[in-house]
């Protein structure tokens, strides 16, 4: 069996790209989780009648 060794120019690349990725995902879970905030912050008052559409400014 052959064990290929990546150079060192192939490990930056790949580490420049995985880092990029990453941080895509962890501004997209922080997104997430701030639309699940104000879900279930507004649906509540949106369900009981305590604000309506038309007075929601984003």
């Amino acid at each position: 069996m052959q064990i290929i060794v990546p150079t060192g120019n192939v490990i930056s690349k790949f580490d420049s790209i995985a880092s990029s990725m990453d941080c895509q995902i962890k501004r997209t879970e922080q997104q997430s989780r701030r639309l699940a905030e104000l879900r279930d912050t507004l649906l509540p008052k949106l369900m009981s009648g305590e604000l309506k559409v038309n007075e929601i400014v984003i």
